[in-house]
């Protein structure tokens, strides 16, 4: 089981914090054109996205059921505009859908997958004809469904920000630390790059334009088990035929100190560590259970014991974002310790033998490592 699947959640250190001072904050910062924690996210896990697609909808006696739907990319809309509109509709589907009489028997949800543009609908009713019923009723709400200003507005879409995020301020910090770090532009700067207040000021003729704009060139797939594909009405997809899939890659500024917001959140100091996409366990995994980010019941965290007084606690969490996979520790600030000490110290952590064996196993070492600090540690550097 890789890293990512086992990461548990943090022993709720970090104060829980509102979406909207984070949208306002992300609004100061960046001026424009999302992402979530592992546990409160339900689409990050590609394991968890697997088993929903595949073995669940293929066990007669399961009283679930999902298939997979993908929404490419339109010729010249920016990652920004792609990421607001599909996930609008992924709101319009939680909130619109799943009160419509051919959906509502059924308990209907909808989860994110981290490849850009995939998601996945489920329902759940002890009746596997009524769950097939349904589920046509998603599809062609998906396809087909008229969509109107009145029932956009209803659906609340600048909550579409949370539902992906979730409500851990380390995963906002983690957001902003990105901005820092992606370059300027690049496609995963510009997904990490849209907040609540991005959704909140979609408009509907945008969004009902992108939406006929995707239905009339069938850019809406859909993927999973054979058999309730083909109950449900939907042609299963060619292996043989390979979808264009656009490429997310993005350059990153030189590993090292950086500064950032995330002191606004709660968060003043992270270290990030970049891990293999393919292999994220592919790490040493003795320094990922002592640094805290690993375990199950018979295996506690320990966490990392910071030496320094200026620092009160150290978490450990491991995120898939989108493909690309970071750990990161999150360091507190004791309330009696100076700025000076604090932008000192942070730092120091990573000369730690325990974050360094771990640093040294990662396919980029020192090169994927980046320490976040407040922008006021800048004038002392």
């Amino acid at each position: 089981m890789s890293l990512v699947a086992r990461c548990r959640e943090t022993r709720k250190t970090l104060a829980i914090v509102g979406i909207v001072a984070v949208t306002i904050l992300l609004a100061v910062t960046i001026a424009s054109p999302a992402a979530l924690q592992l546990e409160q996210r339900p689409r990050q896990v590609q394991d968890t996205f697997r088993i929903g697609l595949e073995r669940w909808p293929s066990s007669p006696a399961s009283e679930q059921s999902w298939i997979g739907y993908r929404i490419g990319m339109l010729e010249g809309l920016s990652f920004r505009e792609q990421h607001l509109n599909q996930d609008a509709l992924a709101r319009l589907l939680s909130e619109d859908a799943s009160q419509l009489p051919e959906i509502r028997p059924c308990g209907f949800k909808v989860q994110y997958s981290d490849p850009f543009g995939r998601f996945a609908i489920g329902v759940s009713h002890p009746d596997l004809a009524r769950r097939i019923a349904c589920l046509r009723g998603v599809v062609a709400y998906l396809l087909r469904q008229p969509m109107n200003e009145f029932d956009f507005r209803a659906a609340h879409i600048e909550n579409a920000y949370g539902n992906r995020m979730g409500f851990s301020s380390l995963a906002y910090a983690q957001q902003l630390a990105l901005l820092e770090i992606y370059q300027k532009g690049s496609p995963l700067f510009q997904l990490h790059s849209v907040g609540a207040r991005d959704f909140a000021a979609l408009e509907f003729d945008d969004f009902a334009r992108w939406l006929r704009r995707s239905r009339e060139k069938r850019l809406i797939s859909f993927n999973g088990n054979r058999a309730l594909l083909e109950a449900v009405g939907l042609p299963v997809p060619d292996p043989m035929v390979i979808r264009p899939v656009a490429s997310l890659d993005s350059p990153r500024v030189p590993g090292g100190v950086l500064s950032f917001e995330g002191d606004a959140i709660g968060v003043p100091g992270l270290i990030m560590v970049k891990l293999a996409e393919n292999d994220p366990s592919s790490v040493d995994r003795q320094a990922a259970q002592r640094l805290g980010c690993i375990g199950n019941d018979e295996e506690p965290r320990h966490g990392l014991n910071p030496g320094g007084s200026a620092i009160s606690h150290v978490s450990c969490e491991v995120y898939d974002w989108y493909g690309e996979v970071w750990l990161s520790l999150a360091v507190l600030k004791s309330d009696t310790a100076s700025d000076q000490d604090f932008c000192r110290q942070v730092p120091e952590l990573i000369g730690d033998p325990i974050v360094a064996a771990f640093v040294r196993s990662t396919p980029e070492g020192k090169n994927g490592l980046y320490v976040l600090l407040p922008r006021r540690c800048e004038v002392q550097r």
